[in-house]
């Protein structure tokens, strides 16, 4: 019921209006000391009070302290000059919980327009509110994301424009999306911005057709490639380049812009032709140098014959000034022995030819092992047989490598060479008087190799040597006797086949072995980096 101090008759159809205002609205009635004197069904259901709970009651049992007491002051006095205030306030339920209300309140006036209470309509905006903190939330959130994109491509930016190279983003057609500073510091081009150009408007056209030719290709096999790329230069120098370019593609799986990071490596690759010319000079040195160690026997081997042949050859004139004797079987003999000398220093001649020419544009092909090995041990068997140390050569089986010959040999040599000495060297000269070479297969996983292992009795790697004797200028010899790069130029020789050196013992006895991917007749042979490979 309504109080009539409220001075209206008809109580009873007031309080129905009040139900009927909104069923969804909190509705209250408070006198102008701040006594509430009705209220709503849904005011009940809303704060979890009984209605005789609330009547008589006041407002402030509601009050949530979220707002401060000023809050309150200001709506009591625009309320109290007889205005209508309107605003959202948090209220709290009996169990505590808050809640946010639009709430609107209204000074009762009676006849003579004094004020004799108030009228409060509260609408329950609590999903407005989740949804508006849910935005500024986003907002929040958004703003969060946006800086954070913006440090981000600042960052990836700097890091770009310091990179020792051209960085670029090209769309599928061919326009420059994005370059870094180094771009424009390192390469010549036609027009002051590239971006939104394509390569025909920024370079000549021979080296835009050769960026686009590499561009589609990367793009129309959908994966990362390397390339080198010749590119104009600032000073008018062409510079070469190591590009490496990878598409990307958008939510379809559609080629959509290609990127690409460029290292101009025009000095590394003027040292590396260096390093291939220093090299084959080193490797040209060392066979002087192993020929230089065989010298003394080479020159009694070329000799021996010589001799036959100068004292054959005498023999054979004072025959036609001998008539007891049976000239033309003599003759025959002294001539077959002649030529057989003759043949005997043109092969070791021609050994000699071919080991000393510079092999460096020598083509790989199929060589039988046991002929390198002969021809090998014709430039070492006299010094062999001067130093009275027994050669002895153990073939398996008749195998063959594909291989550069001569670079074999000047291995097989320098092996055959470190053998002798170690050998010579041993005060233990029981055994010490052979040195074998063995060669036979062996099978790792799928692959065959010819293993050649070169055997002595000397001292063996002793201390440091196991681990240094593959360096270069490492070496065990006396002064005079080794400049240390025999071992380490023979390793990239046979790294350059395919193959392995290694120290298969390093005493009692000393064992140096290679091993290299055996060749048969079907075999399929592949070229890649200056290096072989084999295939079934």
């Amino acid at each position: 019921m309504i109080d009539s101090n409220l001075g209206y008759k008809n109580d009873e159809l007031l309080s129905a209006y009040i139900q009927a205002i909104h069923p969804n609205a909190m509705v209250s009635i408070t006198s102008i000391s701040g006594e509430i004197l009705s209220v709503n069904d849904y005011f009940c259901r809303a704060t979890g009070y009984s209605r005789e709970e609330v009547i008589g009651s006041n407002h402030k049992i509601f009050q949530s302290s979220y707002h401060s007491k000023i809050f309150f002051d200001d709506i009591y006095n625009i309320v109290k000059s007889g205005e209508i205030w309107r605003g959202n306030i948090k209220m709290n339920a009996k169990d505590g919980s808050s809640f946010w209300m639009d709430l609107t309140i209204s000074p009762i006036k009676n006849k003579e327009s004094k004020i004799i209470g108030y009228l409060g309509i509260h609408y329950d905006v609590r999903v407005q509110k989740d949804i508006a903190e849910k935005i500024r939330a986003s907002e929040s959130q958004l703003k969060r994301i946006q800086e954070d994109w913006i440090t981000t491509r600042n960052l990836l930016e700097t890091i770009l424009d310091y990179m020792p190279g051209p960085v670029y983003s090209k769309a599928k057609s061919g326009e420059y999306l994005f370059i870094n500073k180094e771009f424009l510091n390192s390469v010549k081009m036609k027009v002051d911005d590239p971006i939104g150009k394509t390569d025909y408007d920024i370079f000549d056209k021979e080296t835009a057709e050769a960026l686009r030719k590499n561009d589609k290709e990367v793009m129309e096999k959908r994966v990362a490639h390397e390339k080198k790329e010749m590119v104009p230069h600032p000073d008018g120098t062409v510079r070469e380049y190591e590009s490496y370019k990878f598409p990307t593609f958008d939510s379809y799986g559609n080629v959509q812009t290609l990127t690409g990071i460029s290292f101009d490596i025009t000095e590394k690759q003027k040292a590396v032709r260096e390093l291939q010319i220093e090299r084959s000079r080193l490797i040209q040195a060392s066979k002087m140098t192993s020929l230089g160690e065989m010298a003394g026997g080479i020159a009694h081997e070329i000799n021996n014959p010589l001799a036959i042949i100068q004292g054959y050859t005498k023999r054979l004139e004072s025959l036609f000034f001998d008539d007891s004797t049976d000239k033309a079987g003599l003759a025959q003999k002294l001539t077959t022995d002649i030529l057989k000398a003759i043949e005997r220093t043109s092969k070791i001649i021609e050994g000699l030819r071919s080991f000393a020419r510079d092999v460096s544009d020598e083509q790989f092909q199929p060589v039988s092992v046991r002929k390198i090995i002969d021809d090998t041990r014709t430039l070492c068997r006299s010094r062999f047989l001067e130093c009275n140390v027994e050669l002895i050569i153990e073939i398996e089986e008749e195998y063959q490598v594909y291989c550069q010959e001569i670079q074999i040999s000047q291995v097989l040599l320098n092996l055959l060479g470190n053998a002798l000495d170690a050998t010579m060297e041993n005060p233990n000269k029981k055994e010490a008087s052979v040195v074998k070479v063995q060669v036979n297969s062996e099978k790792v996983g799928g692959a065959k190799y010819v293993k050649i292992q070169v055997i002595d009795y000397g001292q063996g790697f002793i201390g440091e040597a196991k681990e240094r004797f593959l360096e270069p200028f490492f070496t065990t010899k006396s002064s005079g006797k080794g400049t240390g790069l025999g071992l380490s130029i023979s390793k990239g020789l046979i790294e350059k086949h395919n193959g392995e050196l290694s120290i298969v013992s390093d005493a009692n006895p000393t064992i140096m072995g290679v091993k290299i991917p055996r060749y048969q007749e079907g075999d399929g042979i592949l070229e890649k980096g200056g290096i072989t490979y084999y295939a079934k």
